[in-house]
């Protein structure tokens, strides 16, 4: 949002223009052209510099929505994964072994945990990425969760920086 000194510059610029604008070339109140001149360009700048700090409001805003929304489908996928490995057959890989992957996905005790802490979401979506070349091709996260996992993660490290009050380099 705009600083208060922001505004009252943009009226008061609009203000002297609008007072301006009906005189006569020959009144002596009148502006001289290089007077009005650089008050316009200075409007004209000001405008922007507002319009500028309004963009970049909207952007935190959005962007803090789409780091909750990749934090929620984070969550969302980490569960789809860790259901997949209790979902594994006995006969296809034994319990221990499932236990291990679980323990290995960073589930504590092969139990599911706190999937609400944006940082324990995004360190587990992280640590999947990295543990499961690994591990047996049985008890990996299907190949679709870990497709989905590296997409929001990106949307999530990228708009964070926005969400945070920085800027993507271009």
């Amino acid at each position: 949002m705009a600083d208060t000194l922001l505004l009252d510059a943009l009226a008061q610029g609009e203000l002297i223009l609008q007072v301006d604008a009906p005189r006569s070339p020959y009144d002596l109140f009148n502006l001289p052209a290089w007077l009005l001149s650089l008050e316009t360009t200075r409007l004209a700048e000001a405008r922007a510099a507002n319009a500028a700090v309004a963009l970049a409001s909207g952007d935190r805003t959005g962007a803090s929505r789409r780091v909750q929304e990749a934090v929620d489908r984070l969550a969302n996928l980490l569960r789809n994964g860790y259901n997949a490995l209790r979902a594994v057959p006995e006969e296809d890989a034994p319990p221990a072994e499932v236990e291990d992957a679980l323990a290995t996905y960073g589930w504590e005790g092969g139990n599911l945990g706190d999937l609400v802490t944006a940082t324990r979401v995004v360190a587990l979506a992280q640590l999947a990425g990295q543990v499961t070349p690994s591990l047996p091709v049985l008890v990996r996260y299907p190949a679709s969760v870990l497709t989905r996992l590296t997409t929001w993660l990106g949307v999530y490290s990228s708009n964070r920086v926005i969400a945070e009050g920085g800027a993507l380099s271009r």
